[in-house]
C-alpha cells in the first residue's frame, strides 16, 4: 500500500462509501472500522488502524 501513515478524513470515507451506500452514517462507519480493526488484529497481532481524533483514521504498518 502506498498510503501507509496518511490520515483519511471521516468525511472522505463517508463520501466514497456513500456512492454505493447512500444511507451510511458516521456511526455505521465507526462500527465498520471497529470490525475491520478486530479482523486485522486477529490476522496480524497488531493494531493497524489508528483513530486520529477529530479527523479520521490512519492505517499503520505496525512496525
Amino acid at each position: 500500500m502506498q498510503n501507509w501513515g496518511q490520515v483519511l478524513a471521516k468525511s472522505v470515507l463517508l463520501d466514497r462509501i456513500g456512492e454505493d451506500t447512500p444511507d451510511c452514517t458516521e456511526s455505521s462507519l465507526k462500527t465498520h472500522v471497529s470490525n475491520l480493526r478486530g479482523k486485522l488484529r486477529e490476522a496480524t497481532g497488531r493494531d493497524c488502524i489508528e483513530a486520529v481524533w477529530g479527523i479520521g483514521f490512519r492505517l499503520n504498518s505496525g512496525s
